[in-house]
């Protein structure tokens, strides 16, 4: 899944999203090469892909593999994991700029959500 700007935009950039999603998807290691065939219709550089991943290793987003060639690229946490990390790291954000009351505004609203969406959220809380 390739997530909007305005959700991960202040976490990763638009190309390290897609790149990570890719990742994510494939479930398995995965080579520049193979994150560029994805990205085929943006067009986007090998060079560039192969600086996006790098920065992705140094954000400790992913892990390198430099046993072969080409190295292989592994999310070092699950899409699930990161995402709980982003969560409690804005959440904590929040608290620190507003207060606990910002939090308790955020449940409060969390709640208002459809009963379709509640049960679209609790199916993914239960994966994680």
């Amino acid at each position: 899944m390739v997530y909007p700007s305005s959700t991960l935009g202040r976490v990763l950039g638009d190309l390290e999203r897609e790149a990570m999603a890719i990742a994510w998807s494939k479930q398995t290691p995965i080579t520049i090469r193979a994150v560029c065939d994805v990205l085929a219709k943006k067009r986007v550089a090998y060079t560039t892909v192969m600086t996006i991943m790098n920065r992705l290793v140094e954000k400790g987003l992913l892990v390198r593999d430099e046993r072969r060639e080409p190295h292989l690229y592994t999310p070092k946490h699950s899409e699930q994991e990161f995402f709980r990390s982003v969560a409690g790291t804005m959440l904590g954000r929040i608290e620190k700029e507003f207060g606990s009351l910002a939090i308790a505004c955020f449940v409060e609203e969390a709640e208002k959500v459809s009963r379709k969406g509640l049960q679209k959220l609790r199916k993914l809380q239960k994966k994680i």
